[in-house]
C-alpha cells in the first residue's frame, strides 16, 4: 500500500479510502427512509432531529443533508418503547 495525502489514514491507497466512505454512506438512512421506517411523515422525523430526539448528521457540502446511522434510529426505537 501507498502513502496518500490523508494524514487520518496513512495506510490506505486512494482507492481503498473511496471505498471505505462509499460504504460509510450507504450504510446511512435519509430522513425519508427514517419516515418509511417509523410510518412517519419526513417532516415529523424532521422536527425529531431538531428536536435532538433523533440523533442525524449532516453530509456533504453547504451544510449537507441529514443522515442517520442505523445504530442511532434503534436507541430512538428503544426510547419511545420505554414511553409506550
Amino acid at each position: 500500500m501507498k502513502m496518500n495525502d490523508n494524514n487520518f489514514l496513512p495506510f490506505f491507497n486512494d482507492d481503498e479510502i473511496a471505498a471505505i466512505s462509499q460504504r460509510s454512506m450507504e450504510s446511512l438512512l435519509t430522513v425519508r427512509q427514517v419516515a418509511n421506517i417509523l410510518k412517519l411523515s419526513p417532516e415529523a422525523v424532521r422536527i425529531e432531529i431538531k428536536r435532538k430526539k433523533i440523533k442525524a448528521s449532516r453530509v456533504g457540502p453547504k451544510g449537507g443533508v441529514l443522515r442517520v446511522r442505523p445504530d442511532w434510529l434503534e436507541e430512538y426505537i428503544e426510547k419511545r418503547k420505554t414511553f409506550s
